[in-house]
């Protein structure tokens, strides 16, 4: 895939995510969570650390990662299968975003 489409894809997701909303301080929702990326998975816990939980596991090997807080999603480069997957922000519905993409290292919303 050529570096305009991919500049393109992660604009899009970018607008996507402006155009989608504010998001609230409650512990239930993304902006009241951590998350982080540890040994192939993404965690998240609350804000103080507690109840740290997996929310994507090993297999889709995340490595930089992004939160849409309003929009309610994790984004992920999975540089070994040349992807940009998301999943929403409890683990669900995972989809690849873009695919066929070598050398992918850094992610920005």
């Amino acid at each position: 895939m050529s570096r305009p489409l991919v500049a393109a894809v992660v604009l899009f997701v970018a607008l996507i995510t402006l155009i989608g909303g504010t998001g609230t301080s409650s512990a239930d929702s993304p902006v009241g969570k951590i998350y982080r990326v540890y040994q192939g998975t993404i965690l998240r816990s609350n804000l103080d650390g507690s109840a740290e939980e997996e929310v994507v596991p090993a297999g889709y090997s995340p490595g930089d990662m992004a939160v849409d807080k309003p929009g309610g999603f994790l984004y992920w480069i999975n540089a070994p299968a040349g992807k940009i997957q998301r999943a929403d922000t409890d683990g669900g519905n995972i989809v690849d975003i873009v695919t066929g993409i070598s050398g992918l290292y850094r992610l920005t919303l």
